[in-house]
């Protein structure tokens, strides 16, 4: 019988009287769907390793961490020879420290939270420091993660800036992931594109057909001081 076809109690039991279960083959025939039930019955189970991050300690349980993250995936491997009933990890220079690992422990559990520009450049390294990748599970944080940034975040001038700043104390992993790269990138996209449309928005067709700056404009940018060559918005890549 595939494991996917087990209620996620009968599963309870295996996994807490069965510590030297190898993990690798459970994950294989475990599908997401079981993996979320399973996961809302682990409040009964009592935690089988500590993670600790930047002086805090949690209290989680294996499986959900190593059905995700190759990291601790890898790091709990070799604890095999010792007694994997009680494993202790300290997850040293993680970014965005405990309160990001804390996204990161959810999104193994399948606690739904929200992915924002406030957030999504912590979870863009913190997923890569843990290798939260489609290696390990289907459209695990490291893609979802990456999804908002490319499709939501770099349409925004405004995101775009809060994600930069957010970057700051993620250096210089942020900028190995592309995250600065990006973000300058939309935001000097579209600072161009608005400047274009800025200098159509001020030429008229005269009497005799030929495009000119209207005479309003001429006067606002001279009053102004900002008769802008356009070509110097947009740097030349």
């Amino acid at each position: 019988m595939r494991l996917n076809q087990v209620s996620p109690e009968i599963l309870l039991e295996v996994l807490t009287t069965n510590q030297k279960l190898q993990y690798d083959t459970l994950i294989a025939y475990f599908d997401d769907n079981c993996l979320l039930a399973f996961c809302r019955v682990f409040r009964d189970v009592p935690s089988d390793i500590k993670i600790q991050v930047s002086g805090v300690t949690f209290a989680l349980h294996k499986f959900p961490l190593v059905s995700c993250c190759g990291r601790i995936r890898k790091l709990v491997a070799g604890h095999r020879d010792s007694d994997i009933s009680r494993i202790e990890i300290e997850l040293t220079s993680l970014p965005g420290g405990a309160q990001t690992f804390e996204l990161a422990a959810k999104f193994c559990y399948g606690v739904n939270f929200e992915i924002t520009s406030a957030n999504v450049a912590q979870l863009c390294c913190v997923s890569d420091y843990l290798e939260m990748t489609e290696e390990f599970s289907k459209n695990n944080l490291c893609s979802r993660a990456e999804e908002y940034l490319d499709s939501i975040v770099c349409k925004s001038l405004e995101m775009c800036v809060e994600v930069l700043r957010q970057c700051e104390n993620l250096l210089p992993l942020a900028d190995e992931l592309k995250i600065v790269c990006r973000c300058i990138d939309a935001i000097a996209s579209k600072a161009c594109v608005e400047q274009i449309a800025s200098s159509f928005s001020r030429l008229e067709y005269s009497s005799s057909g030929r495009l000119h700056m209207n005479r309003q404009a001429k006067c606002d940018a001279k009053c102004d001081g900002r008769l802008v060559d356009r070509r110097s918005l947009c740097p030349a890549y």
